[in-house]
């Protein structure tokens, strides 16, 4: 009861202000007792709870919502949908870990690099040099009809090179319960054609200072293919070997830019696997060799390694193969295959390890 109770006059009316704010959804009841000088009034008061509900319609995997890849100081946007299942209007707000006011004491762990067994990983990655925001969702906040869909654009924005972007969000309802939250994570490219599902071999943590400048030649750097290294298992069981297969994918960033030639904005990429011979001898297969990737997609190449005949087990087996790429530029990285044999013990408790860090 919100309001005091008054004397009344004969005749006289006073209307009583009662507040109803249930805490689960279900019906509830009580019972009010008003007292007079000679008699009681008991009044019995109903009320249902409602819990606010809301879906949303994104494509996810294992709570991260990819984002995708983009060039470098360009943009790009995605959207999502939160359908209100409930019967009333919904007030909701979306909020970044990367805005919160105490992201800086839950990052005073040591980095996931330093402690691998670490299961508490910061969610939040990479951020852009200049200080703007990686990720904006439009509109953060607002009020949702009864069977209403509000539809959220997402901006990815970076300002550099890096495989490593990430936020948190988490959409909270009436300013205070969380009803969703998911990562959310995007690539940016230094060109258009770009290779992805490799070994990671640098720390996915970034400083903010400027890299120092190269002391080579700039005819000595054009001598100088990136790199990328990708390993590949076979598993041994009793008399013979399985097989081991992996995908890389080569993938190709849907450029925005002006000032792109109009035959390079939004055209297709091409990829080639040289000096294949090269690896054969040593029991690699790459399908397919060759091919076309469409502007804003991954194309899935299949590398297989069957252990050659004679081949030690207790040794790893290493080559190198070159992929051209060719979009807005052509150039080449080298592949540096590695590829070696555990048991079947092995490989299923990294399995195990690799399903318990996916779903941390």
């Amino acid at each position: 009861m919100l309001n005091a109770l008054r004397v009344l006059p004969p005749d006289g009316t006073h209307t009583i202000l009662i507040s109803f704010t249930p805490e689960a959804g279900r019906v509830f009841h009580e019972v009010l007792q008003i007292n007079s000088g000679t008699s009681v009034l008991h009044v019995t008061v109903m009320g249902e709870g409602v819990n606010p509900i809301i879906n949303l319609d994104m494509p996810t995997e294992n709570g991260v919502f990819d984002i995708g890849a983009v060039l470098a100081g360009e943009y790009l946007e995605r959207t999502f949908k939160m359908q209100n299942s409930s019967s009333l209007s919904i007030d909701y707000s979306i909020k970044l870990e990367s805005l919160s006011l105490l992201r800086h004491a839950k990052s005073q762990e040591l980095p996931s690099f330093i402690k691998p067994d670490e299961k508490m990983k910061s969610l939040v990655g990479t951020q852009n040099n200049n200080g703007q925001n990686i990720f904006d969702l439009v509109p953060s906040e607002g009020r949702i009809a009864p069977g209403a869909t509000q539809e959220v654009t997402v901006t990815f924005a970076p300002d550099h090179p890096s495989d490593h972007y990430s936020d948190f969000v988490k959409i909270e309802l009436f300013g205070k319960k969380e009803s969703h939250s998911f990562q959310i994570k995007g690539m940016a490219k230094k060109n258009v054609m770009f290779v992805h599902g490799v070994d990671e071999t640098t720390v996915n943590v970034e400083s903010l200072s400027e890299n120092p400048p190269s002391t080579l030649e700039e005819e000595e750097l054009k001598g100088i293919l990136p790199s990328v290294l990708f390993s590949v298992k076979s598993i041994a069981k009793e008399s013979e070997f399985v097989p081991g297969s992996r995908e890389i994918y080569v993938g190709c960033v849907r450029t925005m830019a002006v000032s792109q030639k109009k035959e390079v904005k939004g055209k297709n990429g091409e990829f080639q696997f040289e000096n294949v011979q090269a690896i054969t001898s040593k029991g690699f297969n790459i399908d397919p060799q060759r091919g076309m990737v469409e502007a804003g997609n991954l194309k899935p190449v299949t590398v297989t390694w069957s252990p050659p005949p004679g081949h030690d087990p207790n040794e790893p087996v290493e080559a190198s193969i070159i992929l051209t790429l060719k979009g807005d530029i052509t150039e080449q990285v080298k592949v540096m295959l590695r590829a070696y044999v555990v048991s079947d013990v092995e490989d299923k408790t990294e399995k195990t390890e690799s399903t318990e860090n996916t779903q941390t």
